[in-house]
């Protein structure tokens, strides 16, 4: 896999890196580190959507916890910003791209700390929401038309609300 890799793109120019049978030994190892690499990705991967429901599921409990503490409920939105802020950086990682997306999303719509109104809790309850169905449908890479549309009305969502 490393080899057809280097032969798809090869570095060339000053900064290609000789590796001759002159050479220590060390890369040598490097296929398999990268096997390795690559079998604990895919372990980590396994167990992705888990994660992201149990994420998914504290997000729900702070939002049921702001629509129960308005108008003070800026605290809850925070643990709302830390889970989709997590979100939004492991998405990409495991080939989730839209859960990405959608999750810095949100985290824009509510990073500035403030308590939200029943309205601005309806728009992070359509962001939590299209989470859900993304990762009930597995849905991989940004979506398509689907990922497309969703992002859509989610901006639309937002833009009616700021």
């Amino acid at each position: 896999m490393v080899k057809s890799f280097i032969a798809r793109y090869p570095i060339t120019g000053p900064q290609s890196l000789a590796l001759d049978d002159d050479d220590d030994d060390d890369h040598d190892d490097l296929p398999e580190a990268v096997r390795k690499a690559q079998e604990a990705v895919a372990a980590l991967a396994e167990n992705f959507t888990e994660w992201m429901r149990a994420d998914l599921d504290a997000a729900l409990a702070s939002l049921a916890k702001a629509k129960d503490s308005q108008p003070d409920n800026a605290s809850h939105l925070g643990d709302i910003y830390a889970v989709c802020h997590n979100i939004k950086g492991q998405g990409g990682s495991f080939g989730y791209d839209l859960i990405t997306h959608v999750g810095k999303s949100l985290c824009d719509y509510i990073h500035d700390g403030r308590s939200a109104s029943e309205r601005k809790l309806k728009v992070i309850e359509a962001y939590l929401t299209a989470i859900k169905f993304i990762i009930d449908r597995d849905i991989k890479g940004d979506g398509g038309e689907v990922g497309a549309q969703l992002q859509a009305k989610l901006r639309s969502l937002t833009d009616a609300t700021v």
